[in-house]
């Protein structure tokens, strides 16, 4: 086996890589780098046919848009994520298909994800999340289900059928259906009719049959609240793309720059989902809206020019280029779902197949340039491997106050920054945390939550109450959905004073959170303060429903009105 042939076979079991306690491809990427780099500096690589230029073009407008991005870092590894890519292409040119790698790769990831399902985890395999796993197996089904006809092939297709359905995936398993659907019309073109009718009826019987065996589980309300949240994201993905034309908000820039143009729906369910957690939207969940928001015109000009000469190779393919074109097919359908282009494994595997169909050029690139691919792959697998034990450290779990801190501090980082100013305000030093968030602010300046901790940091620090007031309506103007801002907010009112202007606040934060106790506990204290006791009871229930000891609190806060006969059912 030579050189080239077992640096591709590596590059297929990618997806099997991962270390534990980092996040997404931290260690992948690094690797499909090395093995990039090294594929290219092998020997002469074929000139780039249409589909590797529109890649090409892609990875150009993605550099372009980083003198705008506002989060340069991210970009730079979202650009490289694309160029292992490029370079799985280019290597896929001038190798031979391996369908048992793939197969075991299957086999590998199904095996974590029924181990996972087993456990009452979601079916994420290796791939940090069961929307990317399912897409990951869409691809996988017609490479190797359309592909050689040989029992590990289809044990792989089979492997990758019941990954998907673990997975759940809704977006995975309508990309399965489209590249199932291409694959299965390619077969019939070119003679296998049987076999096409075969491979189509089977999965998509299969698909029907997983949907019906669980209808409650495809369509239930949480489940459906996920497309709102999708549809709203999208929405606020073609404004902020829209805001800035040119380049939208840069390559890796889409988390910072998009709380503006988070809606109000999209909120109130995310928070609901995630416990009044208010986390970051980190991509548009569509590789199709995430080009025009990080992009601009510009961005989803060459993403449509990819798709476009990708359409043709499809439509040029024989028998042989089934299975690939299916890959090609599924990318491009479960990407309507999710940001598969800021992720290693699918990117790496949709290159592969645009290569295969594309098959062997004609002429060989220059020397020079196959060379200075290498060399540029090379220093981004030697910079995302620097990356690899920041993010161990950051995700890691210290022991003492004192080590958490020591760990924070190592890293100038954004994020680093936000959870230093999170631990110096949990130690009681306010002023500290104070510039701490204000560091973090400097690179995240939507981030909401670091915005309401400035305000509460400034306010134990004694600050000017004008100082917390501008933060507080920074927050209100950057990320007006966050059901601290208003609560934050509704605080301050009270202490002006003005009990209507924070009631108003407390019910909004109320309907942004619907779970927050604070703020249904605080609706009711300031109709306990005006001695409207009927008007406060619903709320004062349904805080002490969500854990408040409102008895105790009213007695601390209003002792003149504890006394009240009407309170006494929340004694019970």
């Amino acid at each position: 086996m030579t050189a080239r042939r077992v640096l591709f076979a590596l590059l297929a079991l990618l997806p099997l890589a991962e270390l534990p306690g980092t996040g997404f491809d931290v260690l992948r990427l690094p690797l499909a780098l090395a093995l990039g780099a090294a594929l290219l500096a092998l020997g002469p690589v074929a000139r780039p046919g249409l589909a590797g230029a529109a890649l090409l073009a892609l990875l150009g407008a993605r550099a372009l848009s980083l003198g705008v991005s506002a989060d340069p870092s991210a970009g730079f590894r979202a650009l490289l994520v694309g160029a292992t890519a490029f370079a799985a292409y280019a290597a896929a040119r001038e190798a031979k298909a391996e369908p048992g790698l793939l197969a075991a790769a299957a086999g590998v990831l199904l095996g974590v994800a029924a181990w996972q399902r087993a456990h009452g985890l979601p079916g994420a395999s290796l791939l940090g999340n069961s929307n990317y796993a399912g897409a990951y197996a869409a691809m996988l089904l017609p490479a190797l289900a359309a592909g050689p006809r040989n029992p590990l092939a289809l044990f792989g297709a089979a492997a990758a059928g019941v990954l998907l359905a673990l997975s759940e995936s809704r977006g995975g398993l309508f990309g399965a259906v489209v590249g199932t659907l291409v694959a299965a019309a390619l077969l019939w073109r070119g003679g296998r009719r049987r076999e096409a009718g075969a491979f189509a009826s089977i999965l998509l019987l299969a698909a029907s049959l997983a949907v019906a065996a669980r209808p409650a589980k495809f369509f239930s309300p949480e489940r459906l609240e996920t497309v709102v949240v999708r549809f709203e994201i999208w929405k606020g993905g073609l404004r902020l793309g829209a805001s800035r034309p040119l380049l939208g908000a840069g390559a890796g820039g889409f988390a910072a720059a998009f709380p503006p143009y988070r809606s109000a729906e999209e909120a109130r369910i995310t928070q609901r989902n995630e416990s009044g957690r208010y986390p970051e939207v980190d991509n548009a969940h569509s590789s199709w809206v995430q080009s025009f928001a990080e992009g601009g015109f510009l961005g989803a000009l060459a993403w449509l020019a990819l798709v476009a000469a990708a359409a043709r190779r499809i439509g040029a393919s024989g028998v042989e280029g089934a299975g690939w074109a299916g890959v090609v097919a599924a990318f491009f359908a479960a990407g309507l779902f999710n940001t598969l282009t800021d992720h290693v494994s699918p990117m790496v595997l949709f290159g592969a197949a645009l290569g295969f169909l594309e098959g062997p050029g004609g002429r060989p690139a220059p020397k020079a340039a196959g060379r200075t691919a290498a060399a540029a792959l090379g220093l981004g697998c030697l910079w995302t491997a620097s990356l690899v034990a920041s993010d161990r450290a950051y995700t890691a779990v210290a022991e003492t106050p004192a080590e958490r801190e020591r760990v924070l501090r190592s890293s100038g980082e954004w994020r680093f920054r936000f959870r230093l100013g999170e631990e110096l305000a949990r130690q009681g030093r306010p002023a500290e945390a104070v510039d701490a968030f204000r560091s973090a602010l400097e690179a995240r300046p939507f981030h909401a939550v670091s915005l309401n901790n400035l305000a509460v940091a400034l306010l134990k620090a004694k600050a000017p109450g004008e100082e917390v007031d501008r933060v507080l309506a920074r927050a209100a103007e950057v990320a007006p959905h966050y059901h601290l801002t208003h609560f934050n907010l509704g605080l301050r009112h009270l202490e002006k004073g003005q009990p209507a202007a924070a009631r108003a606040q407390f019910e909004r934060a109320a309907w942004l959170n619907e779970t927050h106790p604070a703020s249904r506990y605080e609706i009711g204290a300031t109709y306990v303060a005006e001695g409207d006791i009927p008007a406060a009871l619903p709320h004062l229930r349904r805080a002490k429903e969500l854990g408040v000891d409102v008895l105790t609190a009213i007695r601390r806060e209003y002792p003149a009105r504890a006394a009240d006969p009407r309170l006494e059912e929340l004694r019970r």
